[in-house]
């Protein structure tokens, strides 16, 4: 049996962009990491077939998420001002980076330092509660206009991010 995937093994990280470099904040405290797949399917009766066939069109992401509100920490910091200011269009818009660090690409490496990842760099914040009771400030994200498939570099606690292949050569970049 192989190795059971813990949840701090995926991580979430938004971030911000200036002068086209990204700066990422992981979220730490939330309670929840529902990343939904949303299929976009069209279903088809061909002729030639006795039932109709399902067909995959798409994808369309999006990631729910419970941040227990701690103020002070860079989490609730980077997302409480977009609920707050109840932002829409593109001031909602927020990089967002998961990466799936159970999912070392250096086979040789003793420690890992590149991982498997997904961006979106134009995801949505969309605000649904903040429950003062629990403490807790729920969004969705949405990852508008797709993702770009690539890798991290993590070097002193920071991700970098790079679309495409991992090799340690560099010659699947």
């Amino acid at each position: 049996m192989g190795e059971l995937i813990k949840k701090h093994k995926i991580a979430l990280f938004v971030g911000d962009t200036a002068e086209g470099k990204t700066s990422w904040t992981r979220i730490r405290k939330s309670t929840a990491f529902n990343l939904s797949m949303n299929p976009v399917t069209n279903e088809f009766d061909y002729i030639a077939d006795e039932t109709p066939t399902t067909e995959l069109d798409h994808y369309a992401p999006s990631l729910n998420q419970a941040l227990t509100m701690y103020k002070g920490e860079p989490d609730y910091e980077k997302i409480f001002p977009k609920f707050f200011n109840m932002d829409v269009g593109s001031d909602a818009s927020m990089p967002v980076l998961i990466v799936f660090f159970q999912e070392g690409l250096d086979p040789k490496a003793e420690k890992q330092t590149h991982f498997k990842a997904w961006q979106a760099p134009n995801a949505r914040f969309v605000a649904n509660e903040l429950d003062s009771v629990a403490g807790t400030l729920t969004c969705d994200l949405y990852f508008n206009g797709g993702i770009e498939k690539g890798y991290v570099t993590v070097t002193d606690g920071t991700p970098v991010f790079t679309e495409g292949y991992y090799t340690a050569d560099g010659s699947g970049l």
